[in-house]
């Protein structure tokens, strides 16, 4: 299943949705495609998705971990930090001008920039938290927002990299 999830993460197309049952490394899995995306320069703005804010904050500390431990990181790649870095909660800047950004589901992506960098990546993972009941109509108003708020908010809302990671809920 590894291989199969590593092979949709690095698929040659701009969205992929990827579907597993918990505990399948799908997070893991895709924030190392994030360091791995960075390294390579494969994006200027990329902005990481969560049920919540504080889960896509979550996700982005595991990320921003990455690039301050893995020593062969800078050795081959140079240091990414720059010299006065803005590793804040939600967003990293790195040396290069690029930056990694966490929202929640349901925020305000309206204007939403680096710079003069929407969003050219995107990492969306579980938009349904498992701890949550939520109607119908609750995940039809997310399903609204992701279609008419969030893709459209990206540099480019057809071909801007998009992964989704989703656990399957309910029906």
């Amino acid at each position: 299943a590894h291989r199969e999830i590593v092979r949709l993460v690095y698929a040659p197309v701009a969205r992929q949705g990827i579907e597993g049952f918990r505990g399948l490394a799908k997070s893991t899995l895709i924030e190392e495609a994030a360091v791995i995306r960075k390294l390579y320069r494969e994006f200027r703005n990329m902005v990481i998705v969560g049920a919540s804010y504080t889960r896509a904050v979550d996700r982005l500390a595991s990320i921003k971990r990455e690039f301050e431990i893995n020593e062969l990181i800078a050795a081959l790649f140079g240091e990414q930090r720059p010299s006065a870095p803005i590793w804040q909660e939600g967003k990293i800047v790195f040396a290069d001008g690029s930056c990694i950004q966490a929202v929640g589901r349901d925020q305000s992506m309206t204007g939403m920039k680096h710079l003069d960098w929407r969003p050219d990546a995107a990492l969306v993972d579980d938009l349904e938290d498992p701890e949550e009941v939520r109607t119908d109509i609750e995940r039809e108003k997310t399903w609204t927002w992701f279609l008419e708020t969030f893709l459209p908010s990206l540099d480019d809302p057809i071909s801007s990299w998009v992964r989704v990671l989703g656990t399957r809920r309910g029906k």
